[in-house]
């Protein structure tokens, strides 16, 4: 008993060890997509609301001279 338990252990941690890297980059891949997207989403957003305030800004200041 004691020598499986033994080999149970010795085993057990590189099988733990591998699962949880793998499981680990899967975290990480999909962290880095998300805040790919995030940032993206944002650029995005942030370009729209210039370009509408630019647009907005030069129809507003020729009416305004």
């Amino acid at each position: 008993m004691a020598v499986v338990i033994h080999r149970r252990e010795f085993g057990g941690p590189m099988v733990m060890f591998v699962i949880m890297a793998v499981v680990m980059s899967v975290i990480v891949i999909v962290i880095v997509i998300v805040i790919m997207l995030v940032v993206v989403l944002v650029v995005v957003l942030v370009r729209g609301m210039n370009g509408v305030a630019h647009q907005v800004a030069s129809v507003k200041v020729p009416v305004a001279k």
